[in-house]
């Protein structure tokens, strides 16, 4: 049934049967879509049975664990943190922990 997974950015659906036992996906789904895909395309088979969606779903959890994009931040030169897709990111985080702090410190005054 379903012998490999492949992500494949360039596709111009969701999930493609390449071919037999050959599916590509454009990007990560959801796992239910992604088997739900399937076994509509394997109805006239007589779909996916139970034992094949856990091994689908397996493959899928390692394919999910094999796309992991590595971030390196250069640490020898300064960078203002505005000018990184981070700088946001950061400022938002550090509102937050700021705002639960008071809150601790608030809540701790009280008697």
């Amino acid at each position: 049934m379903v012998q490999e997974l492949r992500l494949v950015p360039a596709l111009d659906t969701d999930v493609r049967r390449i071919n037999a036992g050959l599916y590509a996906l454009r990007r990560i789904i959801p796992l239910e879509d992604l088997l739900s895909h399937i076994d509509r395309d394997l109805k006239l088979e007589g779909g996916l049975p139970e034992a094949e969606r856990r091994e689908t779903a397996l493959a899928y959890d390692e394919l999910l664990d094999e796309a992991v994009t590595d971030v390196v931040v250069p640490t020898h030169q300064s960078i203002n943190p505005e000018e990184t897709i981070f700088g946001p990111n950061c400022d938002l985080v550090e509102r937050q922990g700021s705002r639960i702090s008071s809150r601790g410190h608030a809540a701790s005054a009280k008697p």
